[in-house]
């Protein structure tokens, strides 16, 4: 799905509908916000809908949903309910550290997020990110705090610059496969 969604995005204009969930996910942002911050005592800067370029890539960006203004860190906010929630083993909440392989695979919380969170630390410079994760089920939101990882920034730069490289400059679609929403 997501290298898909990126290339027809960038390459071809093509802008992904927005679902339901989408839009839920949008207008429970600032509840989970304010959740975040009477949780942890932090303050924040809600940047909604800003877009911040790397100093490394001049097309390399990313969309925080807020930025802590100290500790200089970054927050990131994701509704799950349903199957989102239930196929994941989600683990306790807390700090995450990734020094290789196997930390990846381990986290409390899908990789994916993990790997967005790596990108905004990247763009950003910034040492850790925290994830709010309001669970529908319970309306509980558990946080984790992800600390900047040399090992995952490497892999997944590794990646992003050769897809960059292949699929938005040379032009090659990706291949499709079964994740691939292509319909």
């Amino acid at each position: 799905g997501d290298r898909w969604r990126v290339w027809s995005d960038v390459a071809c204009g093509l802008r992904p509908e927005t679902t339901e969930q989408m839009a839920a996910g949008s207008g429970l942002e600032g509840f989970i916000l304010d959740r975040f911050q009477e949780k942890t005592g932090l303050e924040i800067d809600r940047c909604p809908h800003t877009l911040f370029y790397s100093n490394e890539y001049d097309w390399m960006g990313a969309s925080p949903d807020a930025l802590i203004l100290a500790p200089d860190e970054g927050a990131e906010c994701k509704a799950v309910c349903g199957h989102a929630a239930q196929g994941y083993d989600w683990g306790k909440p807390g700090e995450v550290t990734v020094r290789g392989g196997a930390d990846l695979m381990a986290m409390p919380f899908p990789p994916r997020f993990g790997v967005q969170m790596s990108h905004y630390m990247r763009v950003m410079s910034k040492p850790a990110w925290w994830l709010a994760v309001l669970f529908g089920s319970d309306w509980t939101v558990r946080l984790w705090r992800l600390e900047r990882s040399a090992y995952l920034e490497d892999r997944m730069m590794e990646d992003t610059v050769d897809f960059w490289q292949r699929h938005i400059i040379d032009g090659e679609p990706p291949e499709i496969d079964e994740s691939d929403p292509c319909e």
